[in-house]
């Protein structure tokens, strides 16, 4: 049991007498309508009252309905034991050989296990894949890699000489040159052979150049005739003489013309 203390009633005492301010003089009168300073603070001028010891510890209170708040995250634990090996898991299909299906085409569907070459990689299907997927997306699986281009080897020897080869078609005949210079003037030729009389021509005697001599021409007789001549072959005249003394020419197409003479010019030209 804990004592309980006697309460003594608090004995009023004599208020000490008042003493005049000393020092400084009264403050000054607040003017009308101006905010007067703040007072001081009260201070008692008896002692408090007494205060007893401090009481027993009550009982606990009821547990609280609410949840507090979560506390801070805690320290990461230890390493736990190592667990134990799980089962054995089921058999897969046996392995094989892909089949290798050549070059890869967007038009074939692909069965699981085929093999394929595209861009120089080669490729295996584990599933059966769509038409139209090409490699390397999923779920094709790269075999092997197209390599890098290796370095240029050097330069072999030089080969023998080929067999020449046939002959090839003539080319086009090309554009005309353009005109040489003019050449020396060459020797005096043999002319025209002195001698000959009026009315003598020159005659080639031989097929060698400039063989010519001056012969008397003989004279051209033709005979009357009262219908006319067959026509030449083509591209020549036929010369003839009809009974009314007249001379005529007929061509290869048949047609006759008379030929009206006053005077005959002839050109003479030499080989």
């Amino acid at each position: 049991m804990t004592e309980t203390p006697t309460l003594n009633p608090l004995q009023p005492t004599q208020a000490p007498p008042l003493q005049p301010v000393g020092g400084a003089s009264a403050p000054p009168l607040v003017p009308p309508g101006a905010a007067p300073p703040p007072a001081p603070p009260l201070e008692t001028d008896y002692p408090p009252a007494w205060q007893g010891p401090p009481g027993p510890q009550g009982p606990p209170g009821a547990d609280s309905t609410v949840p507090g708040p979560p506390g801070p995250q805690g320290a990461t634990g230890p390493q736990g034991a190592k667990g134990d090996t799980g089962a054995q898991g089921v058999q897969g299909p046996p392995g094989g050989a892909p089949s290798w299906q050549g070059t890869w085409s967007a038009s074939v569907a692909y069965a699981a296990n085929s093999a394929v070459s595209y861009q120089g990689s080669s490729y295996y299907a584990p599933s059966a894949i769509s038409a139209g997927v090409a490699p390397p997306s999923a779920p094709w699986q790269l075999i092997a890699q197209k390599g890098d281009p290796g370095a240029t080897g050097a330069t072999g020897p030089q080969g023998a000489t080929g067999a020449t080869g046939a002959q090839g078609p003539t080319g086009n005949t090309g554009p005309t040159g353009s005109t040489g210079p003019q050449g020396a003037t060459g020797p005096a030729g043999p002319g025209v052979p002195t001698g000959g009389t009026t009315g003598q021509v020159l005659q080639k005697t031989s097929g060698v150049d400039y063989a010519t001599a001056w012969v008397t021409p003989t004279s051209l007789d033709l005979t009357e005739q009262a219908s006319n001549p067959s026509a030449p072959s083509a591209g020549a005249l036929r010369l003839f003489a009809k009974t009314d003394h007249g001379l005529y020419v007929i061509d290869s197409t048949g047609a006759v013309r008379r030929l009206d003479l006053t005077t005959l010019e002839a050109t003479v030209s030499y080989a």
